[in-house]
């Protein structure tokens, strides 16, 4: 399973679901808009 976190503030994790997603052997990637706040991502409409 892959699961993709899209982080708003520094100080969000996971919650409850962290040890669900271990217990899985889930491979977590993180997006933090906090960790790089001139980050946008432009899409085509």
């Amino acid at each position: 399973m892959r699961v993709h976190v899209l982080q708003h503030v520094a100080f969000e994790g996971l919650g409850y679901i962290e040890s669900w997603l271990e217990n899985r052997h889930a491979t977590v990637t993180l997006l933090s808009h906090a960790l790089n706040p001139g980050y946008q991502q432009k899409y085509d409409a």
